[in-house]
């Protein structure tokens, strides 16, 4: 079952998301920091003009951001 992450991005930003255990560790290794490719995962709003997801953090199902 997906779990609610805040996604923090590159100018700041943070967006409700929901990830995978999978998709929260391609997050979190170095590759995916140089890769060009993002990580599809689903955002609330569904909005990636916002910038390149660089982390996630936990919490999301807890408060509001």
């Amino acid at each position: 079952m997906d779990d609610v992450f805040f996604a923090v991005l590159e100018n700041g930003h943070k967006l409700k998301v929901k990830a995978t255990e999978r998709q929260r560790e391609v997050l979190g290794s170095p590759e995916s920091r140089q890769s060009e490719t993002p990580v599809l995962i689903e955002v609330t709003p569904c909005d990636f003009s916002f910038g390149k997801i660089i982390s996630l953090c936990e919490g999301g199902n807890n408060h509001e951001g």
